[in-house]
């Protein structure tokens, strides 16, 4: 009973995307309609008050689900979906239309939580990563993936997700990261999409 109720309270949590709020309440404007729903998008529109603002209670989102399934001992399955809920409502958040953001900050809000030196780990492998793509030759190889810090990103959940099968097994937190894994990397593809069709319609940012 109380996984279930984690997992939806998660989801609606998730939900509440800051950046669309802001947005919308702030500056009387729709962020979606200029840039993707997250920190980094805040950033590019609003300036850095409202990015940084924005990225901070993105990813306590993620670290206030992780901390309430540790307090409240849920099972493995509970922890491992109320990860992928809060992920999935801040991705398709069912107060706006199920059209959100990324999710990497409140990804890594979650796993910080629940695997703090193992998350550490990665998160510095991919900065690094991230730096590579964006200084030298190698970016361009991976620019259908979109910017530094996501396309790194994509490949710095694939590392973590082979790290924790070969430290901890499959289940469940390799299955854990599996799975957050693919939920970013298919809002990732839509994020694209639609960055696409705004520079289309001859608005890039």
């Amino acid at each position: 009973m109380k996984e279930t109720l984690l997992i939806i309270g998660s989801y609606l949590l998730g939900s509440l995307n800051f950046a669309i709020i802001f947005s919308k309440f702030l500056k009387k404007s729709d962020i979606r309609e200029r840039d993707h729903a997250g920190a980094s998008g805040v950033f590019r529109q609003y300036g850095p008050y409202l990015g940084t603002l924005t990225l901070v209670l993105d990813l306590l989102k993620g670290a206030l689900v992780g901390w309430l399934a540790i307090l409240l001992s849920v099972e493995a399955w509970g922890l491992v979906l109320s990860g992928l809920a809060v992920v999935a409502g801040h991705d398709w958040p069912i107060f706006f239309g199920f059209s959100g953001g990324g999710g990497l900050a409140t990804l890594f809000g979650f796993l910080v939580v629940t695997l703090p030196v193992d998350t550490g780990i990665f998160t510095g492998a991919t900065l690094l990563l991230a730096l590579l793509f964006w200084k030298t030759p190698l970016g361009k190889a991976v620019r259908f993936l979109g910017r530094p810090i996501p396309a790194a990103a994509i490949f710095g959940i694939l590392a973590f997700f082979i790290y924790l099968i070969l430290k901890y097994g499959f289940f469940w937190y390799g299955l854990m990261v599996l799975l957050l894994g693919l939920e970013i990397g298919i809002r990732r593809l839509v994020v694209l999409i639609n960055d696409r069709r705004r520079e289309k319609l001859g608005n890039p940012n």
